[in-house]
């Protein structure tokens, strides 16, 4: 635990120090989410983080990442666990973090 927040991840040392810079938040253009979960849907899944659009909303999301016709896609999902339902989120994903435990 390093000024009150957990460093969740193997990370190296400057990206530990940019996420606790920036409250635990990541910028996509520095790192996406890993997705590595498998199952009943096209190509894999990341766990569910918290996810920031651009203009400010913020939404529990998970992302999809994989292959289909031949293009490689990366989708950011809104998680809805009341519903069962997740919705695409249909704005750019400015950054995003772990979800804080």
């Amino acid at each position: 635990m390093k000024n009150g927040m957990a460093i969740l991840g193997m990370m190296g040392e400057s990206e530990e120090v940019l996420q606790v810079e920036n409250n635990g938040w990541i910028e996509v253009n520095d790192t996406l989410p890993l997705c590595v979960s498998t199952g009943d849907w096209d190509g894999k899944q990341s766990e569910i983080i918290l996810a920031e659009t651009i203009t400010g909303k913020k939404f529990l999301a998970q992302c999809y990442e994989g292959f289909m016709d031949g293009s490689a896609f990366y989708d950011w999902y809104q998680v809805d666990e009341i519903n069962s339902n997740d919705w695409l989120i249909n704005e750019s994903v400015s950054r995003w973090m772990k979800i804080p435990f």
